[in-house]
């Protein structure tokens, strides 16, 4: 149900002008000579404005349209960090996955599998735990192995395990649980990973909120938890109907 207030208004307003400005400068310049800063900033915004829609009026299209948007920058981002490495650095990392987690909510599992093509870079500490690179690699490997595990799969599985001092996580049990498509574990771990995000906003929500957009938005809708159900779906795995931080509209795009 959408949430018709007019606080997420100068939200949708302030992101509207920043992508279609990006769009001008990116049309006029060539990706090429967009800093990488601009990006990963746009491409954030993009699926935030999407979010914002569908929270403010449910529109779905603007919703799809904007999350491929989305997905589509961090394919020109990663392929400009293929040709200049040193530029990127700071913005390659693989853990960056809402924009894959977008494509995949938009069920445009080609342009997923570009992202995950295009993330074969080497873990940067600076940015990402080590944990966080090893669940985006597992994450791609599936993409990329038509939604089954990759090949080394068991290998990354163990790694992030050991990364989590053996214990297993909600992020672990979901990922074991769409490699063995156990609908069981699948539906504990998925509500366990959403109450963790929830928690956490809650937390912020009491302090000092440094995003406004991010709080207004991201609060709202989960797009990894979205995206992992679609998996789960596309995999045949039975899901609950409601769930903490995924509108029904998110799950209408597959």
């Amino acid at each position: 149900m959408p949430l018709k207030t007019t606080a997420l208004e100068p939200i949708i307003d302030d992101l509207t002008m920043i992508v279609e400005i990006f769009e001008k400068q990116s049309s006029e310049m060539g990706f090429e000579n967009i800093i990488p800063a601009k990006f990963h900033e746009v491409s954030t915004n993009a699926y935030q404005l999407g979010i914002a829609h569908l929270l403010h009026t449910g529109d779905t299209e603007q919703f799809r349209e904007n999350l491929i948007r989305s997905a589509k920058y961090r394919v020109n981002l990663l392929e400009q960090a293929s040709k200049q490495p040193q530029l990127y650095d700071d913005y390659s990392y693989s853990y960056h996955l809402n924009p894959f987690f977008a494509a995949i909510i938009s069920n445009d599992f080609p342009l997923a599998r570009r992202i995950a093509e295009l993330s074969e870079f080497p873990e940067n500490p600076g940015y990402e735990y080590h944990d966080e690179f090893i669940y985006a690699k597992i994450l791609y490997r599936f993409i990329l192995n038509d939604c089954s595990p990759g090949v080394d799969s068991d290998a990354l599985m163990q790694e992030y395990l050991e990364d989590c001092s053996g214990e297993e996580d909600a992020r672990y049990r979901l990922l074991k649980s769409l490699s063995e498509k156990d609908e069981i574990q699948f539906k504990k771990s998925i509500r366990e990973l959403l109450d963790s995000k929830a928690e956490y906003y809650e937390e912020i929500g009491n302090g000092l909120i440094n995003d406004l957009v991010d709080f207004s938005t991201e609060q709202f809708v989960c797009l990894e938890g979205t995206a992992l159900v679609v998996l789960a779906r596309k995999l045949g795995l039975k899901t609950e109907r409601f769930y903490r931080g995924i509108p029904m509209a998110a799950l209408e795009l597959s």
